[in-house]
């Protein structure tokens, strides 16, 4: 005799080796930040640890010339759910109200500033990328009839 269940119920297969690779990636990112902070603190650097952790990782990256796999993992899982990374940046947007209607134009003037900047450095940088791997004859400037 057959059943029919009227919920369809997905199983959910774990594989122990993924949860165990996703744990050691989770252990390797924080392990990174922690030195950053140490290195931070010791130094006594005004650059935030994060961005320190960044950089190092990033330099790791180069010398392996590719991404681990426990990293990757955690890498993917953390992008996927990014947004929830803003909701302290909204609380405090609401906390400090108050200071950023005081600092309105500043901020304003900051924003567009940077964004023309970093939108005119990502398109210098992007065509010398691109003349320098697909090399083409520069146009001249005389031209024959």
């Amino acid at each position: 005799m057959r059943t029919i269940s009227l919920l369809p119920i997905k199983r959910a297969h774990f594989n122990l080796s993924n949860i165990g690779q996703a744990l050691v990636g989770l252990l390797i990112l924080v392990s990174v930040f922690s030195v950053a902070v140490y290195i931070s603190n010791l130094f006594s650097l005004r650059t935030p640890p994060a961005l320190l952790g960044i950089l190092g990782i990033f330099l790791v990256f180069i010398s392996l010339q590719c991404v681990p796999k426990p990293i990757d993992k955690v890498g993917k899982s953390l992008t996927k759910h990014m947004s929830l990374f803003f909701v302290p940046a909204i609380v405090a947007i609401i906390e400090y109200f108050d200071v950023i209607l005081a600092n309105a134009y500043a901020i304003f003037g900051a924003v567009i500033v940077s964004t023309m900047l970093s939108l005119a450095i990502t398109a210098w940088l992007s065509q010398k990328l691109l003349y320098a791997l697909n090399p083409r004859k520069k146009p001249s400037s005389e031209s024959t009839s």
